[in-house]
């Protein structure tokens, strides 16, 4: 009583895998490229973060082994870049918590940081 495939819905099946694999992967470094641009934004003028983000996505293997198949390299890279924009961006009461501004001592700022 098990499930019959023939031959064709299998070969059909693995072709359409295989494309959904590559488009999730291909995906996902262009996102991780999109947020390294947005987060490079914050500091520099647009041609040097675009420069930056080119040099990222074709200067490293993010094009050439990311966007390719669903290794871990991908994920990884989109998951690193996502959290330096979520502290770049983070509130500035997070930056030294206790301390207020106004307050007459040295506060930590995005500045202080090396």
């Amino acid at each position: 009583m098990g499930i019959t495939l023939c031959p064709s819905m299998v070969t059909r099946f693995g072709a359409c895998s295989r494309v959904m694999e590559k488009l999730s992967a291909s995906l996902v470094a262009a996102l991780s490229a999109a947020l390294l641009y947005r987060l490079l934004r914050r500091r520099a003028a647009p041609p040097v973060a675009l420069l930056l983000t080119l040099a990222y996505a074709y200067g490293t293997t993010t094009w050439v082994i990311s966007s390719q198949a669903l290794w871990q390299h991908g994920m990884a890279e989109l998951l690193v870049i996502g959290a330096l924009l979520l502290w770049r961006f983070r509130a500035p009461s997070a930056t030294a918590p206790g301390v207020q501004e106004g307050s007459g001592g040295a506060a930590a700022t995005d500045s202080t940081l090396p």
